[in-house]
């Protein structure tokens, strides 16, 4: 995918979050540089559905604090701009 085609995305394409983006719902949980998959893409944001590598490493806290608001915790729905294929 060509840098002007970022913001194109389907379902399987392998995704990576740019640094320095954070969950929208709570800026402590940084996200740059994780890994997943697109499940589903809507109008302006994509669900990526995080890899084996991302689960492995997510810090124990974010899954807390997203099963606390009864969220999923391998996946996530981000704007396309927060997203760069890989």
């Amino acid at each position: 995918m060509s840098t002007s085609d970022e913001s194109t995305f389907r379902v399987g394409d392998r995704v990576k979050v740019k640094p320095d983006v954070t969950d929208v719902m709570s800026s402590n949980i940084a996200l740059g540089g994780w890994t997943g998959v697109v499940g589903q893409v809507d109008e302006d944001k994509v669900q990526v559905l995080w890899d084996e590598a991302t689960l492995s490493r997510m810090p124990p806290g974010h899954r807390k604090h997203w099963e606390s608001d009864a969220l999923p915790t391998d996946s996530l729905w981000l704007p396309r701009q927060a997203l760069i294929p890989i």
